[in-house]
């Protein structure tokens, strides 16, 4: 060991170590001065391997670029990059071993891949990616990055670690919403955007004239229509109604005796995802949030890229438990606008929530029935043939 540097003795060293023993035994035996001078030549290659790979790690920095928060079911990527500060020298055929594994579990079951690094010259900088796909939503963890080296006759492997730990929030996976689903929001909208004329503050895009009336103000006066016509005219504006959505994702798992199904609780917090993108891709309006769990949380915001990210972490570790209490309701519906059709994504009915009373405008999806596959699809990833896919999770170079 060399600082952090390991050198250790790869299979096919241990193969010609062997050769020149029996080479050094037959010279001894035998007498043959000639094979002694063989295995001392034999030994000048080993010597100078030895040498290579301990100056090819040195003065190298390892930086791994990853993105915070990802969703399930989609392949991210991460950017593995090798500084070489070295003047003199570059570094040939490197070998980069990266792993991800769940937090919940110990280090024996994070999934292994390794990428080469061709050539690295003094320096300069060479960027290599590669792309993981995690099946389950979570919080999982990168540790330390291995830099490895065998050049040039893979005898000897030296190896460097690099403490880059590293942690990556997953959320749901995103499935695609039917068109029954978007049926459902236009069916009955009582907050949809509409406009109208209003008298008032001009608030919204001119778009016709109409007679003077008491409290209009005068810089409304459209002054050629006046001199035209003889009688004061003046601009009528019409006022944009943006459309509010709640979307509230309840997670109830407090039942002992029957359980929720852990596929109930991935489906809802995946629909609810769905829902808050749509609403982002569609663009416009006003987003009330709610998640219920093990812990609750809110935001009303108009729906953006940085919202979604914030509510895909949120629910890497949200998990089912008491679901939103009755007080917890009359405040979230306190903060619903007039007109508007909450959204309920629950892993229980509205019978057993025993939340009767709001009324038949609230759209409720019970996730433990069939309904949920009318407005919600999920859609299998589409990988490639050198994807090697395990259990949990699976990398693929870039």
């Amino acid at each position: 060991m060399f600082g952090r540097r390991k050198v250790s003795v790869t299979p096919e060293g241990w193969y010609f170590l062997l050769v020149v023993l029996f080479i050094v035994g037959a010279a001894v035996m035998r007498e043959v001065n000639l094979l002694i001078i063989l295995a001392g030549m034999l030994l000048g290659p080993w010597l100078l391997h030895w040498r290579m790979v301990i100056t090819s790690l040195r003065e190298l920095d390892l930086q791994r670029q990853v993105p915070d928060v990802v969703c399930a079911m989609q392949p991210f990527r991460v950017d593995i990059t090798v500084h070489n500060r070295r003047r003199r020298l570059g570094s040939w055929c490197l070998t980069v071993e990266d792993r991800i594994g769940s937090v919940n579990h110990d280090s024996q079951q994070q999934v292994p891949v390794e990428v080469l690094i061709p050539y690295v010259a003094a320096g300069d900088s060479f960027t290599a990616s590669y792309h993981w796909l995690v099946d389950q939503r979570g919080l999982y963890q990168l540790p330390a990055l291995k830099l490895r080296s065998r050049f040039p006759f893979g005898l000897l492997q030296a190896c460097d670690k690099h403490p880059l730990e590293q942690t990556v929030r997953v959320g749901p996976a995103i499935g695609t919403l039917t068109s029954a689903w978007r049926s459902l929001l236009e069916t009955d909208r009582y907050g949809g955007e509409h406009a109208r004329p209003r008298q008032g503050r001009a608030d919204g895009d001119y778009y016709a004239l109409r007679p003077w009336r008491t409290g209009d103000s005068r810089r409304w006066i459209h002054w050629r229509t006046t001199a035209r016509i003889g009688q004061p005219a003046v601009k009528q504006f019409e006022q944009q109604h943006q459309q509010q959505l709640f979307v509230l994702l309840d997670l109830f798992d407090n039942d002992r005796q029957q359980p929720t199904n852990p596929l109930h609780v991935e489906l809802a917090a995946s629909m609810a995802l769905t829902v808050i993108q749509d609403a982002w891709q569609r663009g416009g309006g006003e987003l009330i949030i709610s998640l219920a769990g093990n812990s609750i949380h809110n935001w009303s915001a108009t729906p953006s890229r940085l919202l979604v990210e914030e509510v895909a972490s949120s629910l890497a570790t949200l998990q089912a438990a008491g679901g939103l209490s009755q007080g917890g309701w009359e405040e979230q519906l306190g903060r619903i606008r007039r007109g508007c059709r909450p959204v309920v994504i629950s892993t229980r009915s509205r019978q057993d929530a025993g939340l009767d009373q709001l009324g038949h405008d609230t759209i409720w999806i019970d996730c433990r029935t069939d309904e949920i596959w009318q407005y919600f699809q999920l859609q299998q990833p589409q990988l490639s043939s050198s994807h090697a896919r395990q259990p949990g999770m699976s990398g693929e170079l870039a």
